[in-house]
C-alpha cells in the first residue's frame, strides 16, 4: 500500500520524531544483512516504511559475518514476537511470506523485526495507519547441520580398513 495519504514533508518529519524514540535502537546487521535490507528498501512501495527502514540502516552497528549473534533476528529465525499486543511466532523467510508461520523479511514487519535483538520494540506503521508496538521477545536460530563441532568416532581406531 502506498503513503499517498501522507505528503513528503510529513514523511520526513515524522521519519525525525521516529529517529529520536528509537535512538537507542541499534540493530546489529553484517555487511551482507545491510545489502539485503538496502535491496528491500528499494522494493518498498510505501514511502513511510521505506523511510523508517533506511532510518533503521542508518542506526545499525556493523558487525563482522564470523560474529553475527544467533540472538539477533535475520533470515532462518524463529521469532516470537508481539505486534500491537498479540503474540506472533514465526520463521524469518525472504521474500513476501505472511503466514502459515512464515514471515517474509520484504513484508512491514518482516523488515522490521530484522536485526533487532529479543527485548528490542519499535513503533511501526500498521496497513491501517495506525503505529503499532512491535516487540521482539524471543530469537531461535537453528544451526545448520553439519555446522556444529566434529566429532570423532574412535572405536575402530587401530583396525584395518576394508580396503587395505
Amino acid at each position: 500500500m502506498s503513503a499517498d495519504w501522507i505528503s513528503p514533508h510529513a514523511v520526513e518529519v515524522f521519519g525525525r520524531i521516529w529517529k529520536s524514540l528509537h535512538a537507542h535502537l541499534h540493530p546489529r546487521l553484517t555487511a551482507a544483512d545491510v545489502a539485503y535490507l538496502k535491496r528491500i528498501l528499494l522494493d518498498v512501495e510505501d514511502d513511510l516504511i521505506a523511510h523508517l527502514l533506511a532510518a533503521k540502516l542508518g542506526q545499525a552497528v556493523h558487525v563482522p559475518q564470523d560474529t553475527a549473534s544467533l540472538t539477533v533476528a535475520r533470515i532462518g529465525s524463529h521469532v516470537h514476537f508481539t505486534l500491537d499486543g498479540r503474540h506472533r511466532h514465526a520463521m524469518l523467510v525472504h521474500g513476501g511470506a505472511d503466514g502459515s508461520g512464515l514471515l517474509g523479511s520484504g513484508t512491514r514487519y518482516g523488515a522490521a523485526l530484522f536485526g533487532l535483538r529479543a527485548r528490542d520494540e519499535i513503533l511501526w506503521p500498521c496497513d491501517d495507519h495506525r503505529l503499532v508496538e512491535v516487540r521482539l521477545l524471543d530469537v531461535r536460530r537453528r544451526e545448520r547441520r553439519g555446522s556444529g563441532p566434529i566429532e570423532r568416532n574412535t572405536s575402530l581406531a587401530g583396525q584395518a580398513c576394508a580396503s587395505g
